[in-house]
């Protein structure tokens, strides 16, 4: 291990309570050495350009943020929307923050008009907030609406929680979907990472390697499978049909997802990827239901993505692909609805023009209903 290595190792490990509270270590870094951790304020500089677009969408009046459990780990750790609307670029267009439990709304919105504008109606607020937990007595976020027919399972990247992915409410609301469909974000439990010292962090599974034949956690995927297994059948006891299920997933999320929806004994609606890839390649087996029912997969990567590399991505879409259609899958309608986006010049992290995508996904998904 080179002399660099080495003093990054101890300096985490010496001070690993106070890397928590102001980095975000959302994912692998896919280098020669070791797995780094990635500044909270590199990827808000580059999250305040792509929000920006969800952040002129907000419909004035409606609750902005939800429960945050990270947010007690410290400031830095708030939801990354509630940042960019209490910023300096922003402020001027919004009206004072008003801090409840568990919530952060907009007080005094006026549709049309700024907010000291008296002469124009107020808008009635729509309440959208998560709740805590999974939905099944795990740790994690949730929005679950009384009339829902929909959902998505999605699973945050390595050492992140569900308050990082909490903004997806949002673009469940650009995307006009928030008011029939689930969105529950469960936190991963702590477990010891190899390639990170074995310093305990919030993980899907443990990392030993980075080569591709590295060999997998496979007991620790297995483990977290079975946990959004159970999230899965919940979803279809409370009346959700199993092909509007979507699990996603950023990162090593992507691939509990991959896992899950692909081995389900369920025909599930398929898999929303970012920045991922299909874990246990040589041993999972596609559920032969999936033959008949071919799942839409969304598969999102950064051209440039130095962490998780595209081609990583790319291979596991041409897998699947390719093992449906060696089974019987009809070609023509794998490769509609199992797709791979490559965004040139984007890392490991999401642009507007992603987001744009997803958003599209989405309401093709379960707008339909």
């Amino acid at each position: 291990m080179t002399r660099r290595a080495v003093g990054f190792a101890r300096f985490f490990k010496v001070n690993l309570v106070g890397i928590l509270g102001l980095f975000a270590v959302e994912s692998i870094c896919f280098s020669s050495a070791f797995v780094v951790s990635k500044p909270l304020a590199s990827s808000e500089r580059a999250l305040r350009q792509n929000l920006a677009a969800l952040t002129a969408t907000r419909l004035p009046g409606r609750v902005i943020t939800a429960h945050d459990r990270a947010a007690s780990l410290a400031p830095a750790r708030k939801s990354l929307l509630v940042r960019l609307l209490s910023s300096s670029i922003h402020r001027r267009d919004l009206p004072e923050l008003k801090h409840a439990a568990g919530r952060v709304e907009v007080a005094n919105v006026r549709s049309g008009a700024s907010a000291g504008a008296a002469d124009t109606p107020p808008v009635e607020k729509m309440e959208v907030v998560l709740s805590p937990g999974d939905g099944v007595g795990g740790e994690g976020l949730h929005w679950a609406p009384s009339n829902a027919n929909g959902a998505l399972i999605f699973m945050h990247g390595l050492g992140d929680t569900a308050g990082g992915w909490s903004d997806l409410l949002q673009l469940f609301e650009a995307a006009q979907i928030h008011q029939n469909t689930r969105l529950i974000l469960p936190t991963a439990s702590t477990r010891p990472v190899t390639l990170n010292m074995g310093v305990r962090m919030t993980a899907w599974s443990d990392i030993r390697g980075l080569s591709p034949d590295a060999i997998e956690d496979e007991a620790g995927l297995m483990d977290s499978k079975a946990r959004i297994d159970k999230i899965i059948d919940s979803q279809i006891e409370a009346g959700i049909d199993p092909s509007r299920i979507l699990v996603g997933g950023f990162s090593q999320g992507g691939a509990v997802a991959y896992l899950v929806c692909l081995t389900s004994p369920h025909k599930l609606g398929g898999i929303l990827a970012m920045s991922s890839w299909c874990p246990l390649g040589k041993v999972i087996e596609v559920s032969p239901h999936y033959v008949e029912a071919v799942p839409r997969i969304m598969h999102c990567h950064g051209a440039v993505d130095d962490m998780v590399r595209p081609v990583y991505g790319q291979t596991s879409v041409e897998s699947v692909r390719n093992r449906l259609i060696d089974a019987g899958a009809r070609p023509e309608k794998c490769q509609e609805d199992i797709t791979f986006k490559l965004y040139p010049g984007l890392g490991h992290f999401a642009n507007q023009q992603e987001l744009n995508d997803i958003k599209a996904f989405l309401s093709r998904t379960f707008g339909s209903q």
